[in-house]
C-alpha cells in the first residue's frame, strides 16, 4: 500500500489535553516531498501557536475522514511495567484500558496527570 501523506508526531502527555506545549509537534510529508511542520492555528499576532493533544487527535480524525491515505507515527513513551499487569491481574488490552480509564481519567479537558496518585 502506498500513502499520500506520512505523518510524524512528537508527543507529550504533559499537563492537560488542552495545554499547548512546545513538546507537541506535527510534521508531514506529501507524496515524496520533505517533511514540513504542520501548524493548525495562528495567534492573533500571526505567530504560530503550539498544538494541544486534543487538537492533534481532532486533526488526525479529520485526516481519517478525508480521501487522503496516510500513515502516522507517534513518538510516545507509553509503557507500563509487567509488574503493574501482574499486581492488578490485567491479562488483556481491554482490561488494561478499562483499569487505566478508571484510575487515571486524564482525558478530561482540564485534568492534570499530577492530580492523580
Amino acid at each position: 500500500m502506498t500513502f499520500d501523506m506520512h505523518i510524524g508526531i512528537d508527543y507529550s502527555g504533559r499537563d492537560t489535553p488542552l495545554s499547548r506545549t512546545p513538546g507537541l509537534q506535527v510534521y508531514a510529508s506529501f507524496d515524496k516531498a520533505e517533511p514540513r511542520p504542520i501548524r493548525t492555528l495562528k495567534a492573533p499576532n500571526g505567530a504560530n501557536w503550539n498544538w494541544c493533544r486534543k487538537e492533534i487527535a481532532e486533526w488526525l480524525i479529520d485526516r481519517a475522514r478525508s480521501q487522503v491515505t496516510f500513515i502516522a507515527g507517534i513518538d510516545h513513551g507509553f509503557a507500563f511495567p509487567v509488574s503493574y499487569f501482574q499486581r492488578y491481574n490485567l491479562k488483556t488490552w481491554e482490561g488494561f484500558l478499562n483499569d487505566f480509564c478508571q484510575h487515571w481519567p486524564t482525558d478530561d479537558d482540564h485534568t492534570y496527570v499530577g492530580l492523580h496518585p
